[in-house]
């Protein structure tokens, strides 16, 4: 903020509202305003004027109206709150109309909250509180069929309404009490309330990034070491988590089809169908054909995938099929899927 104008009386103790906005000469006038502060700078964790800077003394200025900036505060709410997602008659599940059920202003109180304003950390931290750990999508009730969020009849029949507008969790939130919200207006539109998806799968967000073929020396068990993109050896997959950013590289389970290890070597640049394809324990360590024991125990290379099915000679990445391994997943290393590509 550059410049910080105090007006008298327009801020109150009981403003919920958050916003900051450019005063107008007419607010100006009405109010009396006077500047206070030029060239107000805090630090990040101030909690005191005494921690900012400012041109001294108090007072001190070159400002005009129009640079004059007004804030409304808002105040903790999400803190205590319980949050359900509910749809039809009220049946809670992963999805629906979120319900807000708390204290609020020292009432108990539950309703609906509105959805202007929500971000996808919010959304986030939203799904946790409903005791979900991965947040899907988000967005007005008014957009989402009748079967997926709380029907009309049920709200008129349980006089809901939105208690809660502009909420909002800051981007490094982890927990409710880092977020806030204001109280609803009167005017309030429940066609506008937020309606939100959760899940505790995460399979959904995983992609497969990459699969090629690899082998090493035996004796040689750096990572430097490893031989990748070649004509034979271990499938090594890698997959990357689209919400996390997270990425697991290893191998994957030995299939008895030949489509897969068909496109898995056309993926690689060796077109011809029907590749030589086996568990890699049928390949000795001493034909630098796939990768040795010794580098799968050293670099603790894990299966990432429990299946793998690429349906058709030439498919492409985005088309293969799989399920994702849960950690310590693991059918033995000689069961990993090896391909030898003409």
């Amino acid at each position: 903020i550059d410049r910080l104008l105090l007006v008298v009386g327009l801020l109150s103790a009981h403003d919920n509202n958050v916003s900051q906005h450019n005063i107008s000469e007419t607010t100006w006038k009405k109010w009396g305003g006077r500047f206070a502060l030029d060239d107000l700078r805090c630090p990040q964790r101030a909690t005191r004027l005494e921690d900012c800077s400012y041109k001294h003394p108090a007072g001190t200025h070159n400002c005009r109206y129009y640079e004059g900036v007004v804030l409304k505060c808002k105040r903790d709410f999400m803190d205590g709150m319980g949050v359900k997602l509910l749809k039809g008659d009220g049946v809670p599940g992963p999805n629906g109309t979120v319900l807000l059920n708390g204290l609020i202003n020292g009432t108990r109180s539950s309703g609906l909250v509105g959805a202007g304003g929500v971000d996808n950390k919010t959304a986030e931290i939203l799904c946790n509180m409903a005791g979900y750990r991965y947040q899907v999508g988000y967005g007005f009730t008014k957009y989402v069929r009748s079967s997926d969020k709380l029907n009309c009849d049920t709200i008129q029949e349980e006089k809901l309404s939105v208690i809660a507008e502009d909420l909002n969790c800051f981007s490094n939130s982890t927990v409710s009490r880092n977020c806030s919200a204001s109280a609803a207006s009167e005017d309030s539109d429940i066609d506008n309330a937020l309606w939100l998806s959760c899940s505790n799968d995460g399979d959904q967000f995983w992609e497969l990034t990459n699969i090629t073929l690899a082998r090493n020396t035996p004796g040689n068990h750096e990572e430097e070491d490893l031989m990748s993109g070649c004509r034979w050896g271990t499938v090594l997959v890698t997959i990357r988590n689209t919400y996390t950013g997270k990425e697991r590289r290893g191998l994957t389970r030995y299939i008895n089809s030949p489509y897969t290890p068909s496109s898995i070597c056309d993926m690689n640049g060796y077109t011809k169908k029907n590749p030589i394809y086996r568990i890699a324990g049928q390949i000795s360590d001493y034909s630098n054909a796939k990768m040795s024991c010794g580098f799968i125990i050293k670099n603790e290379m894990k299966f990432v995938l429990s299946y793998l099915d690429c349906p058709g000679y030439y498919q492409k990445l985005s088309g293969c099929s799989f399920t994702v391994a849960d950690e310590g997943y693991s059918p033995g290393n000689d069961n990993a899927l090896w391909i030898g590509c003409y």
